[in-house]
């Protein structure tokens, strides 16, 4: 049912992901939207693409993410974004990122009216809906029953495949990431508001508080998953 679900989330009108159904491991068909909202794409045959975020973010290659190095990434991609480079991301930035950046973030977003919609208040608290990152290794080793294990993990895939837009290819029910980052509801971004989404999203992130963000503490995210269960299945 997942795959189903997840599928039909991720394909209805979205061109980038055309590709999904194909073999041919050259195919560009892996997607991952960063915590700040940057789209990584790569070949099926490759690593999942937040990898090649993580080994970009990691200044000197410690093997570790810092806050530094968290926002020092983020400060990279809005100077990406501000195209006029007056410190704000406006309205017109903004529309460049979704059509041109990524586009296939309004794609994922599909005409269900049920849809997790933009909420910068909930966004505001690191949440939407109540959902924050998880592991599914942290909560099925506190179960020792190994089918109640995976209920529970079903049923938390079942809530992830019911994301939108980035939430679908990110760590975080973010369906507009960039935008979630407008917390005074001004319609536009100042650096200031973005590296305090970003330090919220290293926090939401660094589980082990330890100020050390590391790859096994990186939630899967529903995409991911998808791919993982699309390879079993083959």
């Amino acid at each position: 049912m997942l795959r189903t679900s997840l599928a039909l989330a991720l394909l209805i009108s979205a061109a980038p992901l055309a590709a999904l159904a194909q073999d041919d491991p050259n195919t560009l068909t892996q997607e991952f939207i960063s915590p700040m909202g940057e789209p990584f794409r790569g070949k099926v045959a490759d690593p999942y693409p937040v990898e090649a975020w993580f080994r970009g973010a990691d200044t000197g290659a410690k093997g570790y993410l810092t806050k530094q190095d968290f926002e020092a990434d983020a400060q990279r991609f809005f100077k990406r974004l501000d195209a006029d480079g007056d410190g704000y991301l406006d309205d017109h930035e903004i529309d460049a990122y979704e059509d041109k950046i990524a586009p296939e973030i309004k794609a994922a977003m599909g005409p269900d009216p049920n849809a997790v919609h933009y909420s910068p208040s909930a966004i505001d608290m690191g949440q939407m809906n109540g959902e924050s990152p998880v592991t599914y290794r942290d909560s099925a080793s506190r179960i020792d029953d190994d089918k109640a294990a995976n209920a529970g993990k079903d049923a938390r895939e079942q809530a992830l495949a019911a994301r939108r837009g980035a939430g679908v290819f990110g760590f975080f029910n973010e369906p507009e990431p960039v935008r979630a980052a407008d917390t005074n509801i001004d319609f536009r971004v100042s650096m200031k508001e973005w590296i305090e989404a970003a330090d919220r999203r290293f926090g939401e992130l660094d589980k082990r508080h330890d100020g050390k963000l590391t790859r096994d503490e990186l939630p899967l995210t529903p995409f991911q998953m998808y791919m993982r269960r699309q390879q079993k299945a083959k």
